[in-house]
């Protein structure tokens, strides 16, 4: 069984969860806890959601797209050397805060991936469009095709694919041609 959290514990997991540091920073304040039981026993008590801290990124990206370019993820993990997954948690929290919106959603990749573009201030960000299926992309990819070099195409994929037993030589000359 657990131990119970005394009065003063419970004062410092307040202080902490009220605090923009990460809980896992401040763990030292509690030391014969780990962090899941901080977060656990937060939870029972009724603390609500964990106040996150403001990054200074957000200030730079600001300035970044302030200049009325639209830009990717991608692009912002290079200018503001970010790594990717989070200026696109960055950028994505920037939306639900209403502070920038996504002006549109640009295909990156020939397999139908979009990328959304970012720009700061207020606007109604564009809907995702929806992935294509692979039906529509083969559809595209053989409207962009000559069609001769489509039929030879699936000419070798038919032979290739098609399902021809070949004889061992070996096995031949021991039993002979089969009839």
């Amino acid at each position: 069984m657990a131990a119970r959290w005394s009065p003063e514990e419970l004062a410092i997991l307040a202080g902490i969860w009220k605090s923009p540091i990460p809980v896992k920073c401040q763990m030292h304040l509690l030391p014969a806890r780990t962090k899941s039981t901080a977060c656990h026993q937060a939870a029972r008590q009724g603390l609500g959601e964990k106040r996150r801290g403001v990054s200074k990124l957000f200030d730079e990206i600001e300035q970044l797209l302030e200049d009325g370019r639209s830009r990717s993820a991608a692009a912002v993990f290079k200018e503001v050397d970010i790594n990717l997954g989070h200026a696109r948690r960055l950028l994505n929290r920037l939306v639900t805060e209403r502070r920038a919106y996504i002006t549109r959603w640009e295909q990156v990749s020939g397999n139908g991936l979009w990328q959304a573009m970012y720009l700061i201030g207020e606007g109604v960000s564009a809907p995702k469009p929806k992935k294509m299926t692979q039906k529509e992309r083969n559809a595209r990819f053989e409207r962009k095709i000559d069609p001769l070099e489509l039929q030879i195409r699936r000419q070798r994929y038919t032979l290739r694919k098609k399902n021809i037993v070949r004889r061992d030589p070996l096995v031949a000359a021991f039993f002979g041609e089969a009839a």
